[in-house]
């Protein structure tokens, strides 16, 4: 399941959620990954990474389209 984090630095270094999401690693294990959404909107971030995830779902099974990645980039 996909989950927010925000930086605990303090003062902290960037205002963006970070996406903590379940993925493959380049050596094709499962990893728990972590990416900047590049938003202050926890709702919108909460979403990003959950299409994340489910892309890395669809990757891992061998079913992923170019026009799935195209939607959730655009």
């Amino acid at each position: 399941m996909a989950s927010l984090t925000k930086d605990t630095h303090q003062p902290p270094k960037s205002p963006y959620w970070i996406a903590c999401y379940n993925g493959i690693g380049t050596d094709g294990k499962a990893r728990r990954l972590k990416r900047s959404t590049k938003t202050t909107d926890r709702k919108l971030a909460q979403r990003l990474a959950e299409e994340w995830e489910q892309l890395e779902r669809l990757a891992g099974k061998g079913r992923l389209t170019e026009s799935q990645c195209r939607n959730v980039i655009a």
